[in-house]
């Protein structure tokens, strides 16, 4: 679902760029930019123990990366849709797709 949240120059976009995970063996290798992990520091103990439990499944190589979150097209950065996703192979929306050709 788009987030429909107005800032000042349009819709809020989701934080980017804020944790990174790079492959190393079974698992992944996580990193925190510095505000997340003042972020992290002030949470509440059950949020913090959520994302401890995700960041270990992510280094043991429980949790895959590649499959979180929501996908977004790689042109115009809208939420790929069910019917977009079907586009195996592509990280480009139905819209976009039609647009380039």
């Amino acid at each position: 679902m788009p987030n429909t949240e107005k800032g000042p120059s349009g819709p809020v976009q989701p934080n980017s760029g804020r944790a990174s995970a790079t492959k190393v063996g079974k698992g992944w290798e996580v990193t925190f930019d510095d505000e997340f992990i003042m972020e992290l520091e002030q949470m509440p103990p059950a949020e913090k123990a959520e994302i401890e439990k995700l960041v270990q499944g992510l280094r043991d190589g429980t949790v895959d990366p590649m499959a979180m979150g929501i996908a977004a097209c790689g042109y115009c950065g809208d939420a790929m849709t069910d019917e977009d996703q079907k586009r195996e192979g592509t990280n480009i929306c139905s819209k976009c797709a039609k647009t380039l050709v």
